[in-house]
């Protein structure tokens, strides 16, 4: 075993390690095998198609829950396609719905992968640059998505409020700010950027103390 990793009275690091283990397991998995376990192990049984396809609702495209009062989009940035949802909320309770999604340009099929779509971005502007087709691919969806006409159970209007658009893809950061502020749909449009967060990391909801 290596010498800096066991204390004094200890004789190995495999002795360390185990004293360790039988200390603390959490902590064992965390600095000895840096695989470290959630505090709090679920008992939730694993979810299965057919559980969520019976948490679905019988409503077709367009249309909200009875209780929705807004509605925002949300468009996912990459270099062929730009993948897009729409989802109406009630604004106390929380609960929401999708009310549609699909991927710019239209693929004319009810399903797609990234590396199945044949009608891609480059494709639909060949002779311009890639920020300056991305630009006019933003232009054009946000316009369909907010006059997409949106109703509720019950028949009542329901308008796309907000648009938050991916600014995190590639290079093309710059590209989506510069769209958003200078968009003539800039007073409803927001440029977000997501990250990955794994167990090791802090969660959002425990923020560092000053």
């Amino acid at each position: 075993g290596w010498d800096e990793r066991k204390n004094k009275d200890e004789i190995s690091a495999i002795q360390h390690a185990l004293n360790l283990y039988l200390k603390d397991q959490h902590a064992f998995f965390c600095e000895a095998m840096n695989k470290p376990v959630p505090f709090f192990q679920s008992d939730k049984i694993p979810l299965k198609p057919d559980d969520i396809y019976a948490c679905g609702l019988n409503l077709k495209r367009g249309v909200a829950i009875s209780e929705a009062d807004i509605c925002t989009a949300f468009i996912d940035v990459s270099r062929n396609v730009l993948w897009w949802t729409v989802v109406a909320f009630n604004k106390e309770t929380y609960r929401s719905h999708v009310v549609d999604y699909g991927v710019f340009p239209d693929q004319s099929k009810p399903y797609v992968t990234l590396s199945g779509a044949k009608k891609t971005i480059p494709k639909r502007w060949p002779k311009e640059e890639y920020s300056v087709a991305l630009t006019k691919a933003l232009d054009e969806l946000t316009c369909s998505l907010f006059a997409m006409p949106i109703v509720n159970e019950a028949g009542q209007p329901i308008h796309i409020e907000r648009i938050g658009i991916d600014s995190g893809w590639g290079t093309e950061s710059t590209t989506v700010y510069d769209f958003c502020r200078r968009s003539s749909n800039s007073r409803n449009l927001v440029a977000t950027k997501g990250f990955g967060s794994l167990p090791v990391k802090r969660p959002l909801v425990d923020p560092e103390k000053k």
